[in-house]
């Protein structure tokens, strides 16, 4: 389990390779949704970010791990602009695929 950043700059996490946005937040439990509009896949986590529940097991579609990959290299573009950390530091925190980081200078 990973969290990323979207285009508009929201919380996505995600969880065997399936994206998630978070849907709503209730008492000590945050309920989050697949970000394809058309699946049903649900997952909750606790309010410290553990896995609670997997609702909805079926997806109605496969994982994209390209798209995925291409998610963490924006966050690690945006991530590298403001802070302070080398390159490696940025590389490694996102555990990114070895066939991407193998790529990167």
């Amino acid at each position: 389990m990973e969290f990323i950043k979207s285009n508009k700059n929201k919380l996505l996490l995600v969880y065997n390779s399936y994206t998630y946005r978070e849907e709503k937040m209730y008492k000590e439990s945050k309920y989050w949704k697949c970000i394809d509009m058309q699946c049903k896949g649900r997952l909750t986590t606790t309010s410290d970010n553990k896995i609670k529940k997997k609702e909805i097991s079926v997806y109605n579609h496969i994982q994209d791990i390209c798209k995925l990959e291409v998610k963490k290299v924006k966050t690690m573009k945006s991530q590298a602009l403001s802070s302070q950390d080398n390159p490696q530091q940025i590389i490694a925190s996102l555990q990114l695929n070895p066939f991407i980081s193998g790529t990167l200078p």
